[in-house]
């Protein structure tokens, strides 16, 4: 007995060179190998039971939406889905292609008007980067919404259940960086109102005195492509506060993680740029100036916001990183971060193409003129995510009940307030056809650039399974890829150790056992790489910590596993 003629034939006789380009193709391929298959059995005279490969039942979904209803077109605007019905606008929509894991424009190429309906269904639910939290559609009881576990009719959602949205991401690295230099001097971030009951995004806030008007102004035209407010109180001082950005909640989290003050992780530290530090400077740094020509002075940054232990984290960092000859002390009250007179001249060296020219006043004559820095936007984008149904009632009567729906070419779906929905009017697979599609697809995204000091050494990446027939789908996996290298087997271990408490962390240093394994993440991932008996002894501990293999009390099978000894002289 075979559940799927698929399972018997090699993936390249079934697909041949076109991939899943071309059904057309892939039925003849098939057909091709049924053939084949079919002699086989006729010679070895084998019976062959086949099950889960015919679908008789055709159907057609009629599911519709109300006049208001409103629909997310490509430029991320929206439209009440009854006026692109009535008027048949040959609009692009939104529409989510399960193929690539993309949000991706797509033209509407049929408007269905499908008669009057005795009620609606009226949906709320949470949704982040929105000022009042929600997203809201009225939908007959049969149209299919689409879940973390897969498409359901309205009818059989409730309150609780999640529906799938697309969020908003819109900032550039640049911009991340613009924040964390930011973050370390006058900027803040706050949580909107809903933020206890949802990720609904996170407002950053910048704010500076009538002196540094300019300098704001300048900030904010980085941020250009992010809607935001600008406000002067009676004291002349301006503030600029940007919409709320779901991509700003783990950064927040990140940041407050202590009641004491600003928390700087090493992660943080690490993701600096010469262009954060400049920002982080012409916030809160102050050049004191020793001589009359003007050619020497020292630098000041105070930190008095920072909790205590990031203070010292960031002296080792600016210390080890940038080999500036700092030090932590107290003025007046304040925790300062002092500069000898070379590093200064060396931080002003670094940061002086990013300093505006309204804030030139802080480097010394020979560092000003030299500024660079230019805008960096991107391409806004979405991600999937599932947030709560919040409420469902029956829509009150209107004056007109008639129902509408739209059919979208190639994916057959759309977003509606930002919810996911079905399209309409679509047959699905009947007769004795086969359907082809992948059992798992992962989307894999660059989050960060690994560096070693100011050099660029590879990515780090996230990957999310966003279709999974095996398993539960939406599970996310971080890990870095190192240039020339590929994934780094280290860099995993270091994070699953650490996370399992077999390796832990002490300021900049990983340490494992008695052993230190190296200052630095990169430092550490190079000494792994290097000895291969300790990187094996770790992996061991965590196999066993994780239940992977037997541990050593355990006296039952298991598979023996034998740690490679280091290469001695004579064997090199």
């Amino acid at each position: 007995v075979i559940d799927s003629v698929a399972a018997l034939v090699p993936r390249a006789e079934i697909e041949g060179e076109m991939g899943d380009t071309h059904v057309g193709l892939q039925a003849r391929l098939m057909s091709q190998a049924l053939r084949k298959l079919t002699g086989n059995v006729s010679r070895t005279k084998t019976a062959l039971v086949f099950i889960n490969q015919i679908r008789e039942k055709i159907g057609v979904m009629f599911g519709c939406f109300s006049y208001g209803t409103r629909v997310v077109l490509a430029d991320g605007s929206q439209e009440r889905i009854g006026k692109i019905v009535n008027q048949r606008m040959p609009v692009e929509v939104l529409s989510y292609n399960f193929e690539t894991g993309k949000v991706e424009p797509k033209r509407v190429v049929d408007w269905y008007r499908n008669g009057k309906t005795d009620h609606f269904l009226q949906f709320t639910a949470l949704r982040p980067g929105r000022t009042n939290g929600k997203a809201q559609f009225g939908a007959t009881p049969n149209h299919q919404i689409r879940t973390p576990e897969g498409w359901v009719e309205a009818k059989d959602l409730k309150v609780g259940d999640k529906v799938l949205l697309a969020v908003e991401e819109r900032l550039s690295d640049l911009q991340f960086e613009l924040i964390r230099g930011a973050l370390m001097g006058d900027g803040a971030l706050s949580k909107t109102k809903r933020s206890d009951v949802i990720d609904s995004g996170i407002r950053f806030r910048m704010g500076h005195g009538a002196s540094q008007s300019r300098y704001l102004d300048w900030k904010c035209s980085l941020l250009a492509n992010i809607p935001k407010s600008r406000t002067v109180r009676e004291d002349g001082a301006v503030y600029a506060d940007l919409t709320p950005l779901v991509e700003l909640s783990d950064l927040r989290r990140e940041m407050y993680a202590e009641d004491k003050g600003k928390t700087l992780s090493w992660d943080y530290l690490k993701r600096l740029t010469p262009f954060s530090l400049a920002i982080w400077y012409m916030d809160d740094g102050h050049l004191d100036i020793r001589d009359e020509a003007k050619t020497s002075a020292r630098i000041q940054i105070c930190v008095q916001a920072m909790t205590p232990n990031t203070r010292e984290r960031l002296v080792e960092y600016l210390r080890n990183t940038w080999d500036l000859d700092v030090r932590l002390t107290s003025i007046r009250g304040k925790s300062i971060i002092v500069f000898t007179k070379l590093a200064a001249e060396e931080f002003q060296e670094l940061v002086a193409p990013y300093v505006h020219p309204s804030m030139e006043y802080k480097l010394l004559p020979q560092y000003r003129g030299r500024f660079a820095a230019e805008p960096e936007f991107v391409e806004m984008s979405y991600e999937l995510g599932a947030y709560p149904i919040v409420d469902i009632h029956v829509k009150p009567p209107t004056r007109s009940m008639e129902k509408f729906d739209i059919e979208v070419e190639g994916n057959h779906n759309y977003f509606v307030d930002g919810v996911l929905v079905h399209n309409s009017n679509e047959t699905t697979p009947g007769g004795r056809a086969l359907k082809f599609y992948s059992s798992v697809r992962l989307d894999v995204r660059r989050i960060d650039s690994l560096k070693d000091g100011a050099e660029i050494v590879g990515s780090r990446v996230r990957v999310k399974v966003v279709k999974n027939k095996v398993a539960a789908p939406f599970r996310k996996a971080e890990f870095d890829i190192q240039y020339g290298f590929g994934i780094s087997k280290e860099g995993s271990l270091l994070d699953v150790a650490i996370e399992n408490d077999i390796v832990r962390k002490s300021g900049a240093w990983f340490i494992y056992g008695e052993d230190q394994l190296g200052q630095g993440r990169e430092n550490a991932k190079t000494f792994l790489a290097d000895n291969a008996d300790i990187a094996a002894e770790i992996e061991l501990k965590i196999k066993e910590k994780l239940g992977l293999i037997p541990s050593d009390g355990d006296d039952e099978g298991g598979a023996e596993v034998v740690i490679p000894e280091a290469a001695s002289d004579d064997d090199k």
